[in-house]
Order: structure tokens, then C-alpha cells, then sequence
């Protein structure tokens, strides 16, 4: 593996060293991301359950009174099904919150106090070298070079390396990241909200929730607001490299 040939440069060992803590902290994400998507399945796949048994003793009523075409006996059996269903659906909704709430805050303790998104963003933005040619071709290398003398140039430049550095996260690990997050705490307000429909009480520990979309919405703003930053990185890099 290129891990262990012996780098050229102390600034290539720094960035293997860096790229495979990044790695490792993907691996360690990932049993806590499976953990907690297996738990929300878990409640999901119930839910369909329900909703389909309800649909059926729906139709089975229609049938009784309308048709006149089952008894009685499978009107009832059917009512039974359907509420068998619902208490299954409210076990799983009751014991997929309990799971699934601390859940999400370990892998926001993992993700916001590993510096995980500004650890993404660097392999984002630095880890690509097809940015350096996309900025070039974007941009074009005169005009880049030329920067070095002329403001107006070198803002034109820098504009769309922050283009180029905006679509790189989005399409990069920070972007992924945080799509998936914003499913997941949409999913779990969801549950919280299923709580009161039931008639299962206020959903405890729902201040975890809170905390956890709040310190997430922190780490991630922080983590964009450094755009500028890589994209002068970028724009620098390509100088360097090109000029």
C-alpha cells in the first residue's frame, strides 16, 4: 500500500498521516451510522405494517356493509390483525426512540468533537487534484498567473475557486454527510411527533434530540463558513503549481 512507502516530504507524510485518520474515522462512523439505520428500519418496516393491515380491514368493512360478500367472523378477525399491528407499531416506535435518540448522540459526540467536518472538507477540497485542472480550465491559466499582478484577475479567480470548492463539498463527504444527517433527524422528529398521534404521552429524552441537531447545525455552519479559506488554498495551489 502507498500508506507504507516511505513519503519524499515531512508535508507528504503529514498528509498520509491526516487522510488515513480521516479513513479511520469514516470506519468508526460507520458502525454507529448501520446501528442507528437499523433501528429506524426497524420502526419503519412496523409502520408499514400497520398501515397496511389498517388498509385491509378498511376494504374488509367495505365488504361486510357494502357487499355483503364476508362474514362477520373475518370482519372481526381482520379488526384483530389491524390491532395487533398497531401495538406492534407502538412497541417498535417506543423502543426505536429509546435506541435510536442516543444514537444519534454518540455519532454527533464522534462527528462534532472528531472535527469530522473540517476533516472532510480537506479531503473534499485537498484531496482532489482534478480541482487544480477544473479551476484551470474554468478559468484559464493566464488569467490565473496574471492574478499575481492584477486584483481584478486574482477576485475573478478566487470567485470561482469558491464555486468549484462549494460544488466539491456538496458532491464530497460534507455534503453526503450532511444530507444524510438531515434525513435522519427528520426521521426522528417524525417519531417524536408519532409519539402524541399514538397516544403514547410526550416522547422522553427529546431534549437529546435538540441538543444533538443543535451542536450538528453549529459544526456544519462553522465548517462552510471556511469556503473562503480552501478556496484561496485552491487558487494558491494552482499558482503554485502552474505559474
Amino acid at each position: 500500500r502507498k500508506f507504507f512507502q516511505e513519503p519524499d516530504s515531512m508535508q507528504e507524510l503529514s498528509r498520509r498521516l491526516e487522510e488515513e485518520g480521516t479513513r479511520s474515522l469514516l470506519r468508526d462512523l460507520d458502525g454507529t451510522w448501520w446501528s442507528l439505520r437499523t433501528q429506524l428500519d426497524e420502526y419503519l418496516d412496523a409502520s408499514k405494517e400497520q398501515v397496511d393491515a389498517f388498509r385491509e380491514v378498511v376494504s374488509m368493512l367495505s365488504a361486510y356493509t357494502t357487499q355483503c360478500s364476508i362474514s362477520y367472523d373475518e370482519l372481526w378477525r381482520g379488526y384483530k390483525a389491524a390491532a395487533a399491528a398497531e401495538s406492534k407499531a407502538h412497541d417498535a416506535l417506543k423502543r426505536t426512540w429509546k435506541g435510536a435518540v442516543p444514537a444519534l448522540g454518540l455519532l454527533t459526540a464522534k462527528l462534532v468533537d472528531g472535527d469530522a467536518f473540517p476533516r472532510f472538507a480537506k479531503s473534499d477540497i485537498l484531496g482532489r487534484v482534478d480541482l487544480d485542472q477544473e479551476l484551470v480550465t474554468k478559468v484559464g491559466l493566464a488569467q490565473i498567473c496574471h492574478g499575481r499582478q492584477n486584483a481584478t484577475a486574482a477576485a475573478e479567480t478566487r470567485a470561482k475557486a469558491r464555486t468549484a470548492v462549494e460544488a466539491a463539498l456538496n458532491a464530497g463527504l460534507v455534503g453526503q454527510t450532511a444530507r444524510q444527517l438531515l434525513t435522519v433527524t427528520q426521521q426522528l422528529q417524525m417519531l417524536q411527533e408519532k409519539h402524541r398521534f399514538a397516544g403514547l404521552g410526550k416522547a422522553p429524552n427529546a431534549l437529546t434530540l435538540r441538543q444533538a441537531e443543535d451542536r450538528l447545525e453549529v459544526a456544519l455552519s462553522t465548517t462552510m463558513t471556511g469556503v473562503s479559506d480552501f478556496a484561496d488554498e485552491l487558487h494558491a495551489r494552482v499558482q503554485q503549481s502552474h505559474c
